[in-house]
C-alpha cells in the first residue's frame, strides 16, 4: 500500500502545545537565535529514543548554544509517514524539549520568504536566491527534478527565473515538491539542503550560525555538494553538518557530557554494533569516510585528545 504524506499529522492536538508555527515571531526567533538547528527525520528518529541520561545531555547542548530547532512540513511529513500519525516517541521528544525551554519551530518551507524579507528588499533578490538553490541541489533523478519536469510553468518559473511582480515563488515551488513526495526519496534532505542555502545568505550571518543534523549520509552529500557548487564569491555563511557521532564529539569537547556512559547512550541509539563514520585521525592526512568502529573503539578516540576529528 502506498505511503500516505500529511502535512499536518492525525495527532496534531499531541504535539502543537510543545511547538510553535508561523503564527510566532519565528522570523524574529531565527534571525536573532545564535544557533539554529534543522533536523532531518532519520537524526529526530534516533534522538527521539536516546538514552535518558544522554538526552539530557543534548538538551543541555541545545541550551548552551542559545539554540532554536527548525522542523519544515516535509521532515514533519516524514516522521508521520507509515500511519500519519506521529510516534509516541516522536511526541515525548518534542515534551522534552518544550519542557527545558529548547524552542522547536515546525514551519512551512516557503514561510523562509518572510524571513529573507526582512533582510532584502527585492522580490527577485530573494528569488533569486531560490533559484540559484534549486538549479545546484538538483539531480537527473529526483522529487525536485521530476516536479520541475512535470511543470513547465513552474520550470520555468524557479528555472528560468521569469518571475512576475505577482509571482509567489517560495509558495509554488515548495508546495508543489511537498505534493510529490514519494517513499524511499531524497525530498527532506534536498529541501534542508535548499533551506540553509538561503539562511546561509542572510546579511551579517556568522559562520556555523545554521546547522543540519543529519545521519544521512547521501542527505549530507546533497547539502555539502551544493556549497561546494556554489563559487565562492556567491556563497554565504558556513553551514555546519552534524551525524550523531560528531554531535556527541561536540558535547564532550564543550564539557556538556563527560561520562562514558553518557557518550555510549549517545551513540547506541543508532543502533548496530559498529558505527561507520568520516574524519581524520592522527594517523590520516586527509578525511577518511569509511572509519568503522565498535561503539567502545569510538569511545576511546572521542575521549582522547587528538585521536580523532569527526566530520560527519
Amino acid at each position: 500500500m502506498p505511503t500516505e504524506y500529511h502535512e499536518i499529522p492525525v495527532n496534531w492536538e499531541d504535539i502543537k502545545n510543545y511547538v510553535l508555527c508561523e503564527d510566532s515571531d519565528f522570523v524574529d526567533a531565527i534571525i536573532e537565535a545564535d544557533k539554529v538547528f534543522l533536523y532531518d527525520t532519520c537524526s529526530f528518529r534516533f534522538h527521539s529514543n536516546m538514552a535518558a541520561t544522554s538526552m539530557k545531555g543534548l538538551i543541555r547542548f541545545f541550551k548552551k548554544e542559545k539554540s532554536i530547532i527548525i522542523i519544515t512540513r516535509c521532515i514533519l511529513m516524514e516522521l508521520a509517514s507509515f500511519s500519519g500519525t506521529l510516534h509516541d516517541s516522536y511526541v515525548e521528544y518534542f515534551k522534552t524539549l518544550y519542557d527545558n525551554d529548547v524552542t522547536t519551530f515546525i514551519i512551512y518551507e516557503e514561510s523562509l520568504f518572510n524571513v529573507m524579507a526582512q533582510c532584502f528588499s527585492g522580490k527577485n533578490t530573494i528569488y533569486g536566491y531560490l533559484t540559484w538553490a534549486v538549479r545546484m541541489v538538483r539531480r537527473p533523478v529526483s522529487t525536485v527534478t521530476n516536479t520541475l519536469l512535470g511543470d513547465k510553468k513552474l520550470y520555468e518559473e524557479i528555472i528560468g527565473g521569469k518571475y512576475r511582480e505577482s509571482s509567489n515563488a517560495y509558495r509554488n515551488f515548495f508546495y508543489k515538491v511537498r505534493c510529490s513526495k514519494a517513499h524511499g526519496d531524497n525530498l527532506g534532505e534536498e529541501i534542508l539542503a535548499i533551506c540553509s542555502h538561503l539562511l546561509s545568505h542572510i546579511p551579517g550571518t556568522p559562520d556555523g550560525k545554521y546547522c543540519v543534523i543529519t545521519d544521512d549520509k547521501g542527505g549530507a552529500g546533497i547539502i555539502a555538494t551544493l556549497f561546494k557548487k556554489t563559487n565562492e564569491q556567491f556563497a554565504g555563511a558556513r553551514i555546519i553538518i552534524y551525524s550523531t557521532p560528531r554531535l556527541v564529539q561536540a558535547m564532550y569537547n564543550l564539557n556538556v557530557i563527560t561520562e562514558k556512559a553518557e557518550i555510549a547512550g549517545g551513540l547506541s541509539c543508532l543502533g548496530g554494533a559498529c558505527i561507520t563514520i568520516a574524519g581524520m585521525t592522527e594517523c590520516d592526512f586527509g578525511i577518511n569516510y569509511n572509519i568503522s568502529l565498535s561503539i567502545e573503539e569510538l569511545i576511546s578516540m572521542i575521549i582522547t585528545p587528538g585521536k580523532l576529528s569527526i566530520v560527519f
